[in-house]
């Protein structure tokens, strides 16, 4: 829409000045970003004496209306975001000048002509706004593009050499005025945008610029301030009485008075003296001057105290039209969007972006007519109220009217009681398109909670509102951080407590993308507190994870999160993640919690760089234990012979999605490669196969895999380590294997770790090596490097091995692979055999040429041996033996059950906690009695989605290890969390 932030440029949005001329500069919260706050007026004028005096009075309609309609409508309507045939799948589409670098002429000489907005097209918008329970529009009046949908009478608006002109409205028409006309008639009020930044004016300000060639004349800025002028002007004189004037666009060098703010602000109250006004004229969104703020795309956490302000936001991604943009938010995001921003004290300004025709596309429709249906039933919680008393609800939002009080519930309480922390009087309740009260009760003390119960299904599945009515005042108790809807107690930065010097919340981020943490932690004797509240039925363990960064200089101060001044703890030493918002999730330790409440402290004990650590939340969940390792129904044993060392087993599933071949080692890694067969997904195995004589010669761990398919069968291989790594092939599904061959004058350890499918015949292997293996006469060097072989041809013949990574402080190794759902990115699951940190993730998004530098996991996946698949639902999971130093499954088999997205993060959630189901969670799948020697798993998902893990261990005291396979779905693992979950 109006900002873009992308790798070329950064712009950042302004605001505009409507109740103060001067300005004077202030420190941000970050301690270093200057930004502008109004100083008080000194009026020198009858009318700016009204107009201050008249500020609520204007904001009145505006307060009552809460929700309205954005416009993104132009030249930029007809491309739809392709240029010249090729989409640019940026998100603002109203941008498509800049993104394809278009020249002005050219652009204007390609969009004028596919302009063609049809007759009665305000019409439908105005129909749709009030369907849609919306109280007023704004249109985009003029863009950054520089055309006009207002005709103006601007001699360059009229006829210029650059584009021709600047007005588009079909002829005999005038596009602004049809969409005012048509908003009035409807009963809403209109508004114009009007972009500051002029991609087309020869003597704009030279600002985010499409990459057309420069004027050589120099540029009169001050005929272009004029202009403008000019402009706003005819917008206030021609079209009738405004709600609004929508200013877009300031920088840091062009703002206030580089745009004649003090003369723009006196024409608005003299010619329209019950407009409202944003804050763009000047840097940033939630800037004081004008009468509101202008948040893009974000909700302030705790709105915008003392001020005025209204969040924008978009349908789908874009703004303007865009034909591939099908991300639609659907009616219960924006019913829950619309009731977080009034909640918190804010309108709504939703955008449409009609296409050339002046068409809003269906989905768009029929999401606004379903949140019409809800407005209907439930707008008197949104129109004319103010801001919840609550600082945060576990279960949803509240607004407040006078004596009433509307609760929005967004999670419904499943045993019919909604608690609610609220002091006062209550006469009657009642749900909102119900029959009949609601009984409501608390307890002997007038500080207990109220409790009003509810039936047991919600009136409308996005938001049900109740609404409470008081006899006298009405008065929130103190927070109180409780379970959400996930069952999870967040502790966040806004609801905070800090005490001492420093620290403090910081805000990153403009449009969109608006993070917060406690930062700028400079003295240890700065605390952070929050207060929760721990029901009965939720008493006992919960673990403990933080969302963190430290600059890696800095890493290493010793960090405190205690429980009633020292009633439990929880100690930790802070990582390097890379930088001070390069945040990674990381599991602190665990609390057992009792019923009641309690003061959690955050607190640091050393601080050994510039600064402790910022904290962007932190989240306790109840521990659960999702163990199968008694489960006997699950396990089906391999191999097992008395007395006798079976191990490292690996797997391959042939393209029946049934088959499975396993091949391990009788003895650990050096031994005869045992190979065995299951027709039926692992629920029965054959005897031991026939195989080659020279496999009873394997020096090490054997893997196998699949590379293609023949005329025979499926094409698989199988490598067998140290020097030199040999393999052995089959042509038909593993009926019949070659003999091992040495694929190059090169060795290492658990060859291969993985083999990664590159298309076309080509395969990228990985292994390691400490220097012993990788040469015939090789020595141990102290340093642990990670390889890769690569082959064109289905593995026939390999390339020599070139080093992805070396290091002797950390010991990376056993490289697992896995590639995103698309296919474009590979990760490398990582062990780290030093035992000093966490596993780590390596990732390549050009097919293997290059990899980016490690990075550390987080304490979930910390282990040995990682195998990856998906699940058929999309679902990663990822089986390893647990090396969690303290941790009661340390050296046990478990799997890790996830998305690759938070494997991109490198931010994988550690839980085993309750309400991670069909999210994230670990199951233990066998208790290794040795805690060592157990794992490198087999694991295959099978057509009928059931997974496969085969491995090794322990599991029988006495015994020597032998291979176990366990099956197991996604589903009935998620309803065992779920069973967990409502105890």
């Amino acid at each position: 829409m109006h900002t873009s932030l992308s790798s070329a440029v950064v712009m950042l949005l302004v605001v505009s000045s409507a109740t103060a001329d001067e300005f004077v500069p202030r420190l941000g919260v970050d301690g270093d970003a200057p930004q502008q706050t109004a100083v008080a007026a000194n009026p020198e004028s009858d009318e700016l004496a009204r107009w201050v005096a008249s500020r609520d009075a204007r904001m009145a309609w505006w307060r009552d209306a809460r929700f309205g309609m954005f416009i993104h409508f132009g030249l930029y309507s007809p491309a739809g975001g392709k240029w010249n045939g090729k989409v640019y799948e940026q998100h603002y589409a109203e941008w498509i000048q800049h993104w394809a670098a278009v020249s002005c002429a050219e652009y204007a000489r390609q969009m004028k002509p596919l302009f063609l907005p049809v007759a009665g097209f305000a019409q439908e918008w105005a129909a749709l706004a009030k369907d849609a329970g919306m109280g007023y529009a704004v249109m985009t009046a003029k863009h950054h593009d520089g055309f006009t949908l207002f005709n103006s009478k601007q001699p360059y608006s009229l006829e210029n050499h650059v584009t021709g002109a600047t007005n588009i409205s079909p002829s005999g028409r005038d596009v602004a005025r049809e969409f005012a006309d048509a908003m009035r008639e409807h009963g809403l009020r209109a508004g114009f945008y009007y972009s500051l930044l002029d991609w087309q004016h020869p003597d704009a300000y030279e600002m985010a610029l499409p990459a057309y060639p420069p004027d050589a004349r120099p540029r009169q800025h001050d005929n272009y301030v004029a202009y403008v002028r000019a402009h706003v002007n005819e917008l206030l004189e021609n079209y009738g009485p405004l709600s609004t004037i929508w200013f877009d666009y300031s920088d840091a060098t062009h703002q206030g008075a580089a745009w004649g703010a003090a003369n723009l602000m006196s024409d608005l109250r003299i010619k329209q003296p019950a407009i409202v006004v944003n804050n763009r004229l000047y840097l940033g969104l939630e800037n004081r001057n004008g009468d509101y703020g202008t948040p893009e795309k974000y909700v302030p956490p705790t709105g915008l105290p003392g001020m005025d302000w209204e969040v924008n936001h978009t349908l789908n991604e874009s703004y303007g039209f865009s034909a591939h943009d099908a991300n639609w938010k659907d009616s219960a995001t924006v019913i829950r969007l619309l009731c977080d921003v009034v909640s918190k004290g804010g309108n709504l300004l939703l955008n449409v972006g009609p296409d050339a025709s002046g068409h809003v596309p269906q989905r768009a429709q029929e999401v606004l007519r379903d949140v019409g249906a809800w407005m209907r039933v439930n707008g008197e919680a949104i129109y004319g109220t103010t801001a919840s008393p609550f600082a945060r609800l576990a279960w949803g939002r509240a607004t407040r009217k006078a004596d009433a009080l509307y609760l929005m519930v967004f999670d419904w309480p499943h045993d019919g009681r909604l608690l609610v922390p609220i002091r006062g009087k209550v006469k009657a309740a009642r749900m909102l398109g119900g029959e009949g009260e609601l009984t409501f009760s608390r307890g002997e003390s007038e500080d207990s909670t109220l409790e009003v119960r509810v039936p047991t299904r919600m009136i409308h599945v996005a938001c049900t509102v109740v609404r409470l009515d008081f006899d006298g005042p009405i008065e929130a108790m103190p927070l109180e951080v409780f379970t959400d809807g996930n069952g999870a107690i967040q502790l966040t930065p806004h609801d905070a407590t800090l005490v001492g010097p420093s620290l403090r919340i910081e805000q990153i981020g403009a449009i969109e993308d608006v993070r917060y943490n406690l930062g700028y932690w400079m003295d240890t004797a700065a605390t952070a507190a929050w207060p929760i509240g721990i029901k009965p039925s939720e008493s006992g363990t919960y673990i403990v994870t933080a969302n963190i960064a430290c600059a890696d200089a800095a890493a290493g101060s010793e960090v405190r999160l205690d429980i009633d001044e020292g009633s439990a703890t929880v100690d930790f030493k802070v990582p390097a993640t890379g930088g001070w918002q390069e945040y990674h999730s990381i599991e602190l330790g665990r609390l057992t919690l009792s019923a009641g409440n309690h003061r959690v402290v955050l607190r640091a004990l050393t601080k050994t760089g510039e600064a402790v650590v910022n904290v962007r939340s932190i989240t306790l969940r109840q521990a659960i234990h999702l163990d199968l390792d008694q489960d006997s129904a699950r396990q089906t044993v391999v191999d097992k012979e008395l007395g006798v060392y079976l191990g490292h087993v690996s797997t391959v599933l042939l393209d029946d999605g049934k088959t499975i071949l396993a091949a391990y080692p009788m003895g650990h890694g050096r031994g005869s490669i045992i190979l065995k067969r299951s027709d039926d997904g692992g629920k029965t195995w054959s005897p031991r196969l026939s195989v080659p004589a020279s496999w009873a010669t394997s020096l090490e761990t054997p893997t196998i895999f699949r590379v293609g398919r023949t005329e025979r069968g499926e094409s698989l291989i199988l490598f067998s380590g140290l020097y030199p790594i040999r393999a052995a092939r089959s042509q038909d599904s593993g009926a019949t294997w070659s003999e091992l061959e040495a694929i190059g004058d090169f060795g290492g350890i658990v060859a291969m770790g993985g083999l990664a499918d590159l298309g076309d015949g080509k395969f990228a292997a990985f292994f390691h090596d400490d220097g012993r293996f990788i040469a015939r006469d090789g020595k141990a060097t102290g340093r642990f490097t990670l390889y890769q072989t690569d082959s064109a041809n289905r593995g026939a013949t390999w390339s020599a091995p070139r080093a992805i990574w070396r290091g002797s402080d950390i010991h990376l190794c056993e490289p697992g692979v896995v590639a995103s759902p698309d296919g474009k990115t590979l990760a490398l699951l990582l062990r780290e055999n030093r035992r000093v940190k966490n596993a780590h993730v390596m990732f390549s998004d050009d097919k293997a040429a290059t990899w980016s530098a490690p990075r550390e996991l987080p304490s979930c996946l910390t282990g040995d041996r990682h195998i990856a698949t998906y699940a058929n639902d999309g679902r990663l999971v990822v089986s390893f033996r647990c090396m969690l130093r303290g941790h009661e499954w340390n050296g046990d088999w478990v799997a890790w059950v996830g998305t690759w997205d938070e494997i991109a993060r490198s931010e994988p959630v550690a839980t085993t906690a309750r309400n991670d189901a069909r999210t994230s969670y670990v199951v233990r799948l066998k208790d290794n009695l040795s805690e060592w020697d157990c794992a490198y798993p087999g694991l295959e998902t099978l057509a009928d989605g059931t997974l496969v893990a085969t491995t090794y261990g322990t599991w029988n005291a006495g015994e020597q290890p032998s291979i176990l396979s366990v099956r197991f779905t996604l589903a009935e693992l998620d309803a065992l969390v779920d069973a967990m979950t409502l105890r």
